[in-house]
């Protein structure tokens, strides 16, 4: 797994290879202190939708974060929790389409 650290572009790269398979694996974040890889069904995109091959990720304090526990993510006596797992994290990649 490689991973480029504070990736702050994105590159689109067009694939001819239309060939989309069943399943995938996937970083799952299943509660705090707990992200594991696991095998799920590849999503479908629906219309006005695309779907992205990730090739690379990135990890964000953000992601560090949540792993770690923050209120920000999990809530606490002031704040509703924002995640609700399992939740596939990241936002920071490069992939084809």
């Amino acid at each position: 797994l490689a991973v480029l650290v504070f990736c702050s572009y994105f590159r689109i790269k067009m694939s001819k290879d239309v060939s989309i398979p069943e399943s995938m694996r996937a970083v799952r974040n299943l509660g705090i202190g707990d992200f594991q890889v696991q095998t799920i069904a590849v999503p479908k995109p629906g219309v006005d939708e695309l779907l992205v091959k990730v090739e690379r990720c990135g990890i964000c304090a953000g992601d560090a974060k949540c792993y770690a526990g923050a209120a920000m993510f999990w809530g606490d006596s002031t704040r509703e929790p924002y995640v609700q797992t399992p939740v596939t994290p990241g936002h920071e990649f490069i992939g084809t389409l």
